[in-house]
């Protein structure tokens, strides 16, 4: 945490408010309004940490990102109905 600059520590916030946040949603619907919030900020912190290999994926539906270890498409948005649905935007 002490090297990351002032906006990747707000990141990291965000992530840990959002990721505890998500784990008291009872619905899977509300989960996935929440997962795009809780994606910008971990392709933010992931970008500063630079880990061995990381995927920025995007949802053109939903108009949001997640990231990935796999450069395989499993679109958290949309459950099984669209799970191939999006394309990778970035390796990081």
């Amino acid at each position: 945490m002490a090297s990351l600059s002032a906006a990747n520590k707000k990141a990291f916030t965000l992530v840990k408010t959002k990721a505890l946040s998500i784990s008291k949603l009872g619905s899977v619907v509300a989960q996935r309004e929440e997962f795009a919030a809780l994606s910008t900020g971990m392709i933010a912190v992931t970008r500063a940490a630079k880990p061995a290999k990381a995927y920025v994926q995007y949802c053109p539906m939903k108009n949001a990102s997640w990231l990935s270890d796999s450069r395989d498409v499993r679109n958290p948005y949309y459950g099984e109905k669209m799970l191939k649905c999006g394309s990778v935007k970035e390796e990081i």
